[in-house]
């Protein structure tokens, strides 16, 4: 909580309105064809200057030391369910395993395609570094999370995953056994619809046989 006091307080610091770089940006701002119409709002740091610098190294601390933590907690409580092995059902025991199995997997997703990518364009910005298409590959990155965990979730998870393979077995043999049949019919001369060609044909004839005069 105070960590994140912390970070919010020298975040306002850090972009507090400053009227002469605002002017400055508001030039640049002016010059791009999107804000054709006029610029919004905005806030402006600039990374040569060492309050942004500090609050970056400062969010980058925060984020190993929360990483840390859990791989701490996690570890304990896997060296824990080892030892009350013996005491545990093998239904509990097995339950416990795939909700931390979970969990550390659920907090490595977001550190891969949300943190990492983060890191990676402000590492580059405080290095002064362009690299060509470099922010479509980070927004692709960030548009994964929505997806990420929950796929993993029911993959990671044993009897979600066991529901969706049984799921898909279903599916897979009713349409298997549908085309055996479909082609199993055609093979004999059956018309699959159930009606004989040759009863079409009768239809055919009587329909176009013209009526006896009254």
């Amino acid at each position: 909580m105070l960590a994140a006091l912390a970070y919010a307080s020298w975040t306002l610091y850090t972009f507090w309105p400053n009227q002469e770089k605002w002017i400055e940006k508001s030039r640049l701002l002016r010059a791009d064809s999107i804000y054709s119409e006029g610029i919004p709002n905005f806030v402006v740091a600039s990374i040569d200057e060492w309050p942004l610098r500090i609050l970056f190294i400062y969010a980058y601390v925060l984020v190993v030391i929360s990483y840390g933590l859990t791989i701490f907690c996690n570890v304990k409580v896997w060296r824990h369910l080892e030892a009350m092995e013996s005491q545990m059902s093998i239904q509990n025991r097995d339950a416990q395993k795939q909700i931390n199995r979970t969990l550390i997997i659920q907090a490595l997703i977001p550190g891969i395609v949300v943190l990492t990518p983060i890191a990676l364009a402000v590492t580059l910005a405080f290095l002064h570094t362009n690299i060509p298409g470099i922010g479509l590959l980070v927004s692709f990155l960030l548009s994964i999370i929505p997806l990420a965990n929950p796929l993993l979730t029911l993959i990671v998870v044993k009897n979600y995953r066991q529901t969706i393979i049984t799921t898909f077995k279903i599916l897979w043999k009713t349409k298997l056994y549908e085309n055996r049949s479909t082609v199993s019919t055609i093979s004999r001369g059956i018309n699959p619809i159930g009606l004989s060609s040759k009863s079409d044909d009768n239809r055919l004839t009587s329909s176009s046989m013209p009526l006896p005069p009254p």
